[in-house]
This record gives C-alpha cells, sequence and structure tokens, in this order.
C-alpha cells in the first residue's frame, strides 16, 4: 500500500522506514509461504499488528516493533537456531540489491558502504553511522548513538552486510561486528573484506 503525497516525519523515539519490515515480510514469504506471513503476524502484540496494519514502505515504524517482528520470524519459523537473524540480514540485502541486476558486480563496494552510511538517516530516526575504507578490499562501517539496542537486530545487519557485499562483489565475505553497543561499547563497528 502506498501513501498520497510526501512521508511524514518521524514520529518521538526510535522508528525505521517501513521498507526495512517489508524486506522481512517479503524473506518469510518467498522462504516460508504467505501462511507463515499472517502466523507471524498473529504471534505479535496486538499493538505491533496495528502499528504494522497498512505498511507503507516510506512512512515510520517503531524500532521495538521490528525487533519483536525479527523474534517472533525466529520462534516460527526456526526455533533455537540463532542463524535466522543473519539470514534474515542477508534476504534483506538480497532484498535492496536485486534492482542492481547482473550489473552488481559492476557497482563499487566502497561506494556502495559509503553511501549506506551517508543514507542512515532516510531509514532511521536515530543514531548515526560511518564508513571507513582500509584498503581495495576492506572496510569498517560503524552505527552509534542508538538509543535502543538489541543483539538481533545486530546480528541481522551483521547478514545484511554480509549478503550486499557478496552480491555486489560475486566472491565470498568475511564480517565480523568488532565492537558493540549491547557490550556497552561506544559503537557497533562491523569489519567487511571482501575477495577480488
Amino acid at each position: 500500500m502506498t501513501s498520497p503525497g510526501p512521508p511524514s516525519l518521524p514520529p518521538p523515539g526510535p522508528h525505521l522506514r517501513g521498507l526495512i519490515f517489508l524486506a522481512r515480510f517479503e524473506y518469510v514469504r518467498r522462504e516460508h509461504g504467505p501462511a507463515m506471513v499472517k502466523a507471524v503476524l498473529q504471534a505479535l502484540e496486538e499493538g505491533d499488528r496495528g502499528a504494522l496494519h497498512g505498511m507503507d514502505r516510506r512512512e515510520w515504524y517503531p524500532f521495538g516493533t521490528l525487533v519483536r517482528l525479527d523474534r517472533a520470524i525466529a520462534r516460527l519459523t526456526a526455533p533455537g537456531d540463532d542463524g535466522i537473524y543473519e539470514r534474515i540480514g542477508r534476504a534483506c540485502a538480497r532484498h535492496r540489491t536485486e534492482w542492481l541486476g547482473p550489473d552488481a558486480r559492476f557497482h563499487s563496494i566502497h561506494g556502495f558502504l559509503s553511501r549506506l552510511a551517508d543514507q542512515h538517516p532516510r531509514l532511521h530516526s536515530f543514531g548515526e553511522a560511518s564508513y571507513r575504507r582500509h584498503g581495495f578490499r576492506e572496510g569498517t562501517i560503524a552505527f552509534a548513538k542508538y538509543p535502543e539496542l538489541d543483539v538481533a537486530f545486530c546480528r541481522a545487519t551483521l547478514g545484511y552486510l554480509r549478503g550486499a557485499v557478496e552480491r555486489l562483489s560475486g566472491s565470498p565475505v568475511a564480517a565480523i561486528e568488532r565492537s558493540c553497543q549491547c557490550r556497552r561499547d561506544e559503537s557497533c563497528q562491523f569489519w567487511i573484506s571482501w575477495a577480488p
């Protein structure tokens, strides 16, 4: 569903654009079918279901709702498997980079990661992001000043970064979260390295 006119300003508190939520639902639909999408929605609290009703990719939705959505997906589709969060992230990367098609490998990975950091405020109403290139085939993207934290979100972010860079490079990718705000570090720093 698309709303007429420009998207609204974010409400108070940490919010994310609907695009991030819709990528999750697309992952569930692709991997587990439409019935599982309904089951995941039913597993959410009434307030979260209400917030997600009539979702628009350009509008803002609470960070806490995204975390509870990811946890519901994990509980229903992969109980006891913490790797699900990275798979969710990887699927979201595919959702975001699919439009590049067969030309994906011609795009600059450093440029993509730099734009990802620059565009952080377009998708998140909170925190800040920066990208630092370390060499020809590695760099670190950092996220800081998040008022709410959750390990599941960090794991999905790691999967997203790994999946996006693999799609762009066509090669195996090493990605590690070297520091994490959930561990009381100043920022979540994701080091990424890819093969030629």
